[in-house]
C-alpha cells in the first residue's frame, strides 16, 4: 500500500491516513470504508460508494503467525 502514498489520484491513498484507516468496517467477508469513493449508478448519477477489498485478495495476502 505504501506505493500509493505519493499518488494523489489514488483512492487507496485515503486509507493510509490513520484516522481514515480506523474507520474500517467488516461485513464478515471483507473490510470496507463507507462513503470513501464514488460510483455512477444505473441512472448515470454519481453517488457515494464504499471502498472495499476482494475477500480472495485478502486471503491470498494473509498468513498465519
Amino acid at each position: 500500500m505504501q506505493g500509493y502514498a505519493d499518488k494523489e489520484e489514488s483512492i487507496f491513498r485515503k486509507i493510509l491516513d490513520k484516522d481514515t484507516f480506523a474507520q474500517a468496517r467488516t461485513d464478515g467477508r471483507t473490510i470496507y470504508w463507507d462513503g470513501l469513493t464514488e460510483m455512477i449508478d444505473y441512472d448515470g448519477e454519481i453517488i457515494s460508494a464504499p471502498l472495499d477489498f476482494c475477500p480472495d485478495v485478502l486471503f491470498q495476502h494473509s498468513s498465519l503467525t
